[in-house]
Formats: C-alpha cells, structure tokens, sequence
C-alpha cells in the first residue's frame, strides 16, 4: 500500500525500492509522554506452513533522516495462534536482526538464514526486544522511529540451488541472480546472465546468498552431440517390409541416454509388429534428439495369388521375328523385389538380372546360346497396397531356335 506518513507532507515519502507501492510502521517511540505509541508490527500470513528446514528471509527499510535509529529491526516467523502482546510489544524471539544502526535517507536491506521449526504460518517485522534493551539512537528528541518497508521475502535455501544440468556445446545457462544468488564457476565469480558453454565437459558451479555464505553447488555438463551420434549403433533401426501375419521382431540396442518410440510411445527390449500400415520408429537421445529413424510397412501378404502378380513364360525362340523373341517375366502388381537368374545344362550362369523389365535374350556370353532347356531361379516380391505376395521359385524355360 501506498502510505502518507500520518498524514503529514507526502513530498518527504521515499519512492518504493521496486514496484509502485510500500508499507510503514512505528519500531520504537522514544517520548514517553502518553498516547504515544510504542510498537507497530506488520504481519505477512504464508501461503502454507514452513517445512523444519533452512530459510533465508529479508526486507528493505528506508529510515527518515529526522527519525529515531534503532538497532532492533527485526523479523520473526512464527505460528499465528502462538502471537502473545505485553504492553504493545510482542513476546517474541526474531529469527533475524540487524546488529548495528543503518544509514538515513536510503533503502538498506536486511537479511539472514535461519532454522524453521516446521509450523511457522505467518512473517512478522517490527521492534521485538523490550523498550529498557532497545538500542536506539535519537537525532530528535521526542520522535518516533518510523520507517518504510518494501520487497518482503522469505525463500528455502534448499530452493535455490539450482539443479544439475545437461547442455549442448554452444548453447547457454542462465545464471539466475534473483533472490539474492551469487555464483562462483572453476573457481571465478560468475556475472548474472547467460554464459555460452562452447567445450564439452563437468563444470561445477558454487551458489553463495546474501549474508549466509555457500549454500550449495551444482553441475554443468556439456555434451557434444556428433560424438554422441557417431557411437550409437543404428544399424538396429532399418526401413523395411514385412508380413504382418508374420510378425517381424528388432531387438533394441541398449545405449546411454537413448529410448526409443513408436511415434509417441516409449518401447524397450525387443520389438514386436505385426500390424498392418507404417510404424515409424525412432532412437531419441535424450538431450541430443533424434538419432536414428526406421519406417517398417506391414503388409496383408495372405490376400495375393501368384497368378494375379506374375507370369513366368516356359519357352520363347530369339530369331528376330518380332513375336516372342526374349525371355520376360512379366508382373501386375507393384514390384517391391526381383531377382533372376538362368543356367545352362552344364550349371554355368548365362543370365543375372535384379530388374523384372530386364529380360534375357537367349545370348550367353555374347554369343548365341544353342537351342535346349535352361534352368532359371526366381525371387520376387509384388506388392498391391497394403496387400504382397513373396515367391522364391526354380523352373524350366525352352529356348528354341
């Protein structure tokens, strides 16, 4: 809240230590002459009990330069229902005080770590010591220590010590001096901001707060993604077809840092598909992303006949009259894979081909062959849709002259 000084002249008011708004309070009335007010205390309820652990509290407070200078400016946490008044001074124990009188004119902080018993529910600032133990320094008899309050904070310590981390050479950490941080890396202080972290390693990085010292540290490692992908083994992950009826099983190379997905989902150990349709698989670093990828197509291999995809002649005679001069293996579907091959009665190969449109023309090693049986060995796969048909066969063609 804004505040006018008890009405007198709002010139004399400091501006905020941040933001648009402060608060004020009486710590200590040095005139004792009646109704002066001795204490006033301003009151923070928590959003939820403190934990029995460490906490770092502080405030600002700007002290007028005509007022009474006190060394009591305190502050307490504490269980509301425990708050006990003597006198208009609450019998309180603070957690944090000031040790020594504080400048005039000017926002000062005050801060400290202390140790939460566990069920503190509410902040208090204010003048807890007993008036005859009060040190106080009056520049004006008979005024009151009045003073302005902004930028309250209570923080765990334990929460401010930023978690390890992973990074990528080149990219950058934000060292996050709010809440009163301070850093220390290899033995350097540390500027806020970001800071670029170009060569692979450990780094280990100290966090120093405000009056308490070292409050913990914390790791930065920085990986080198090209080295990370050159040691994966990939060869697990290929692109390929298969029968879905079959079923078609990858075992999963186990890797540092690496899973593996099935578009959205996490799989381990072996994989198993027999669906029909693509499955797009992918080897995921964790901080280095994608490293491999493999789309395997599962096809209805039970829905294809042999005669509806391909037809393998038994006889043909090259003598140039333009009617079934070569020997053509001729298919309806899509070809996925072929592969031919034609021997002679002697077992010598006189014709390779791995394209179904590469048809032999009865020359053997460039001369033609002589008239006779041949023997011929095929693989082929035809693929119509989601639907396939696998043939490895071995047969007899006729070359006639």
């Amino acid at each position: 809240m804004n505040c006018d000084y008890f009405g007198q002249n709002p010139a004399i008011l400091p501006a905020p230590h941040s933001g648009t708004g402060l608060s004020s309070c009486v710590w200590f009335d040095s005139d004792p002459t009646p109704p002066n007010v001795t204490r006033e205390y301003l009151a923070y309820p928590l959003e939820a009990p403190l934990r029995p652990e460490r906490y770092y509290g502080a405030f600002w407070i700007y002290t007028l330069p005509f007022q009474v200078i006190t060394q009591n400016y305190q502050l307490l946490l504490t269980n509301s229902a425990g708050l006990v008044f003597d006198d208009d001074i609450l019998l309180a124990v603070p957690d944090l005080s000031n040790t020594e009188f504080l400048p005039t004119g000017q926002w000062v902080k005050i801060g400290g770590c202390f140790e939460a018993d566990g069920d503190e529910d509410m902040l208090v600032l204010g003048n807890f010591t007993p008036d005859e133990a009060t040190v106080y320094l009056d520049t004006v008899i008979g005024f009151t220590d009045f003073h302005f309050i902004d930028d309250v904070s209570l923080y765990r310590v334990a929460s401010l010590v930023p978690a390890d981390t992973i990074l990528l050479a080149g990219q950058s950490y934000f060292f996050d001096t709010t809440a009163y941080r301070s850093y220390e890396l290899e033995g350097s202080l540390v500027s806020g901001g970001s800071r670029v972290f170009e060569v692979p390693g450990f780094y280990e990085a100290v966090v120093f707060l405000d009056e308490c010292g070292q409050i913990g540290t914390f790791t930065i490692e920085v990986q080198d993604c090209s080295g990370v992908v050159s040691l994966f083994d990939d060869s697990a992950l290929v692109s390929t077809d298969y029968c879905a009826g079959d079923r078609l099983s990858v075992v999963l190379p186990v890797a540092e840092e690496v899973e593996y997905y099935i578009g959205q989902q996490l799989v381990a150990g072996t994989l198993t598909l027999d669906t029909l349709g693509e499955s797009y698989v992918y080897a995921v670093h964790t901080y280095c992303g994608i490293l491999d990828s493999a789309v395997y197509n599962g096809l209805d291999c039970s829905q294809v006949e042999r005669g509806s995809c391909y037809y393998v002649p038994n006889a043909f005679s090259p003598n140039g009259d333009g009617a079934n001069d070569r020997f053509l293996v001729q298919g309806q579907c899509q070809v996925q894979s072929f592969h031919l091959e034609i021997f002679d009665r002697w077992g010598s190969q006189v014709f390779i081909s791995n394209n179904i449109n590469n048809s032999w023309d009865g020359v053997c090693r460039g001369e033609p062959c002589v008239g006779g049986v041949y023997t011929y060995f095929l693989s082929i796969t035809f693929r119509d849709g989601l639907a396939a048909f696998q043939q490895t066969e071995s047969g007899e063609v006729h070359l006639v002259r």
